[in-house]
């Protein structure tokens, strides 16, 4: 399978494998490995004297480990910040310009995905208690007495276009968390 890593001791053997005259082919069915593994990792075998993943090339990230963890921290507080958001905050905070996509691929790492909020009423603290008390009060009332209240859903509705989808980050399972 792509991508799978070969532990220290498996690339050992294959490297003493090949040396005691075996072929890719043979060296790769015995470990279950693909044949370019095998002739990768003895290659690396012959250059280096190690079979040690050597360090990744490329270029450095900008942000540190610290850094990364302040601006995932930031984001777990106030989870309707945008990627936009975050880079500013890095570069005001730490004095490092980040692009929105790197923003975004720092939240990625914490599982702060960017999800649509769940569409569902709000009902804070203060309207939790006005509901129970107006549940209480009314209790008794007939089918007749509810035939008397004129009812409204209060819906909002534009005229043109719409405001746009506001994004929250929020890791799997935390979909109808108040926050």
């Amino acid at each position: 399978m792509p991508g799978t890593k070969i532990a220290d001791e498996v690339k050992m053997a294959i490297v003493r494998s090949k040396i005691s005259g075996s072929t890719d082919r043979e060296v790769a069915e015995l470990f279950s490995v693909a044949t370019g593994s095998v002739s990768l990792i003895y290659s690396r075998y012959k250059k280096k004297k190690s079979v040690e993943r050597m360090q990744g090339s490329g270029r450095p990230k900008k942000t540190s480990e610290r850094q990364r963890r302040s601006l995932q921290r930031s984001s777990k507080s106030d989870p309707r910040k945008t990627a936009v958001d975050i880079a500013k905050e890095a570069n005001e905070q730490f004095g490092v310009e980040i692009s929105r996509q790197t923003a975004s691929r720092i939240m990625e790492e914490a599982n702060l995905f960017a999800r649509r909020p769940a569409k569902k009423p709000l009902i804070s603290k203060k309207n939790q208690k006005a509901r129970l008390k107006f549940a209480k009060e009314h209790l008794g009332w007939t089918s007749a007495d509810w035939a008397k209240v004129l009812w409204s859903d209060e819906s909002k509705f534009n005229l043109f276009s719409s405001d746009g989808i506001k994004y929250v980050r929020r890791p799997p399972g935390k979909r109808y968390d108040v926050r």
